[in-house]
């Protein structure tokens, strides 16, 4: 039963992965659980429901920085196309997880 949870609520933060009001509280609402059982759910998978919302759109903000495809959008709108409302926090998360500014990530990539 919990697998079948997890999977119905990865499955709903990757359809909604753009949406930057998508957190634990909606994700929950979707699944027609509580915000605690969710939260159990993800911890027994080792994981947190923010921390995997957070990390997959990371995730998707990298592939965006690193595609050619999309050199023409700035940081900023790839940022807030996956959800980050908010550019320094944005950058702060980016480094902290990567190591490397977007910016730099970007730079980087168009020197390959």
């Amino acid at each position: 039963l919990r697998e079948t949870l997890l999977q119905l609520a990865k499955a709903h933060i990757a359809a909604h992965l753009s949406d930057p009001d998508l957190d634990t509280e909606r994700v929950a609402h979707h699944c027609r659980v509580s915000v605690r059982y969710l939260q159990k759910t993800f911890e027994s998978a080792s994981l947190s429901v923010g921390a995997y919302i957070r990390e997959q759109r990371l995730q998707r903000c990298r592939d965006a920085l690193r595609s050619p495809q999309l050199r023409h959008q700035s940081i900023a709108q790839i940022a807030a196309l996956w959800g980050f409302d908010e550019a320094s926090p944005f950058s702060r998360a980016y480094r902290h997880r990567f190591g490397v500014s977007p910016s730099d990530e970007r730079h980087d990539r168009a020197l390959d």
